[in-house]
């Protein structure tokens, strides 16, 4: 087991109000066919790396995409897109043993975490009649996209509103990103109490 302890730095709220800029990482591929896709481990050495680029260019995140080119990550959240009012996120590897999403994922298996943050809002969706779908997306998909968030345990749900200079909808926190933060919201409230 390997733990640290640093003070608490918040996103700035901005983030939240007026969305986050990412970027896609075309330099490196997740290899979902690794000994160690889809687990947590302490290499985060490349994850990291591609981190601090995204920061350097001025970014919040940085997107990766697989050995077949579908995204499955930021380098340290989880990613949703919002099409024509459905919510959808690559799959885990556990959601791939599941035949109906195997069956439509052009690949065998996946590199995304199962992220608790990620968990919690799939839910929150199902629960506020969200449509949600477990599935690839490829980069198409993803600038076509309506909405974009990411997800982790620090900063919950952070709206994205632009991938590199390419805005994503009208560039502002979309209605199902909004609802959705506001239910976790809601959630880690009561949860606080």
């Amino acid at each position: 087991m390997f733990l640290t302890a640093a003070p608490f730095e918040p996103y700035p709220e901005e983030y939240y109000q007026r969305g986050m800029t990412v970027v896609l990482l075309d330099e490196q591929k997740l290899n979902p066919y690794d000994l160690a896709a889809g687990h947590k481990t302490l290499n985060y050495f490349s994850r990291l790396a591609a981190l601090r680029e995204a920061n350097r260019r001025g970014a919040g995140e940085a997107l990766w995409f697989n050995v077949h080119n579908y995204l499955e990550s930021g380098s340290i959240t989880n990613v949703f897109l919002v099409k024509d009012g459905v919510l959808v996120t690559p799959p885990t590897p556990t959601d791939l043993h599941d035949s109906a999403v195997a069956s439509k994922a052009p690949y065998p298996k996946s590199c995304a975490l199962p992220g608790v943050t990620r968990a919690v809002v799939l839910e929150l969706a199902r629960e506020t009649g969200i449509e949600t779908r477990l599935g690839a997306i490829d980069v198409n998909q993803l600038l076509a996209a309506d909405e974009v968030f990411l997800t982790n345990s620090i900063m919950g749900v952070m709206p994205v509103c632009r991938l590199e200079r390419k805005a994503v909808g009208v560039d502002r926190p979309g209605e199902v990103t909004v609802r959705i933060m506001k239910s976790y919201a809601a959630l880690a409230e009561r949860g606080a109490r």
